[in-house]
């Protein structure tokens, strides 16, 4: 379970790149009730997406023509240098190289042995998400990959994670990751390997998913339909999570909804 407590390890923040800013914000206007806010420096076309006054992700155009539209999931660190080196040390290579937003904090953009993008976020004033794992907002950080061995000892090595391996039955063994010395009910994430043939749309490289809370699947679904978005798969009822459905945006940005099963 993800809270505002972002420490070192967590998913701490998501950034969209898209093509049009106006039409993708106004999709999760519809879907889940986000606002637009600028953030109070020149940041370039860079901004804030909030749910009741409450930061709950960011906006901002695509950085150059080959990038593909979508969400980057990033995870708070305390020694940024020293996580891109051990990065670099165990096959991962720098997309963009550490940065620092004066007073804010320190950034990097990776890309690990496989080939998925993910960002590094040292924090100064701003800590990341205000808002998690209430309706309409992230709670769930999902890598799905070609190879789960090979993600999830990289990620342990990088952001040091212990994981616990989940039998769904059918639908294979699902990975759940949390930081090391946590308790199973405060992991933040999970792995699930799937054939390079399901990661066409990265070339068979992993792929970060944030994934939603929805109060109810099946309304939000219809929701991102209504609003140009597509839903790829589900609602559908998954062991052990709740009910969920696949989806993309109007440009084609990637997420997951999720209306956890009760609990207990």
């Amino acid at each position: 379970m993800i809270t505002t407590d972002l420490g070192p390890g967590t998913p701490c923040w998501l950034e969209l790149n898209t093509p049009d800013v106006a039409a993708t914000a106004d999709f999760y206007n519809r879907v889940f009730g986000w606002t637009l806010h600028d953030i109070g420096f020149d940041a370039g076309g860079y901004r804030s997406m909030s749910r009741g006054g409450k930061s709950a992700a960011a906006i901002g155009p695509l950085e150059h023509e080959e990038q593909r539209p979508g969400w980057t999931l990033i995870f708070a660190c305390d020694d940024l240098e020293g996580a891109v080196e051990e990065a670099e040390r165990l096959g991962g290579s720098v997309y963009v190289e550490p940065f620092s937003i004066p007073a804010v904090g320190q950034m990097a953009v990776l890309i690990d042995p496989q080939g998925g993008v993910f960002g590094l976020w040292r924090a100064q004033k701003f800590a990341g998400f205000e808002v998690v794992n209430e309706p309409d907002s992230f709670g769930w950080a999902e890598l799905w990959t070609p190879d789960a061995e090979a993600s999830k000892s990289f990620y342990a090595g990088v952001l040091g994670w212990q994981y616990e391996v989940l039998d769904q039955g059918e639908k294979g063994w699902y990975t759940v990751a949390r930081n090391a010395g946590a308790p199973l009910e405060e992991s933040h994430g999970g792995i699930m390997q799937l054939s390079r043939e399901y990661l066409a749309d990265t070339g068979g490289a992993p792929d970060w998913h944030p994934v939603f809370i929805a109060a109810d699947c099946d309304a939000s679904a219809r929701l991102v339909r209504d609003s140009g978005g597509k839903v790829h798969m589900g609602p559908v009822d998954v062991p052990q999570a709740g009910r969920l459905a696949f989806c993309s945006d109007v440009v084609g940005g990637e997420f997951v909804l999720l209306t956890p099963s009760p609990a207990g």
